[in-house]
């Protein structure tokens, strides 16, 4: 089992900088694209690959906060979904 599911240490706190992409959203835009032949437009895909400046304390990881992405992360293994 994934540690990151279990351990309830995980919130979000403002990493440094501005200009970090968002862990679920850039697997979903990829995964996205591959699905679909590789050929979308970026404007086309519904998953937008956008910055964020809110990560996980305890995982290190740039993610939305507080929308969905965050709790997808935390708690499905295959997050993507």
């Amino acid at each position: 089992m994934n540690s990151r599911i279990v351990d309830v240490s995980h919130f979000p706190v403002k990493g440094e900088g501005k200009d970090h992409v968002r862990v679920v959203c850039s697997e979903k835009h990829k995964r996205y694209n591959k699905a679909h032949g590789g050929s979308v437009k970026a404007s086309d895909n519904p998953c937008k690959k956008s910055k964020t400046t809110a990560m996980c304390k305890a995982c290190n990881v740039y993610l939305c906060s507080p929308k969905s992405c965050f709790a997808d992360f935390h708690s499905k293994v295959e997050f993507w979904r």
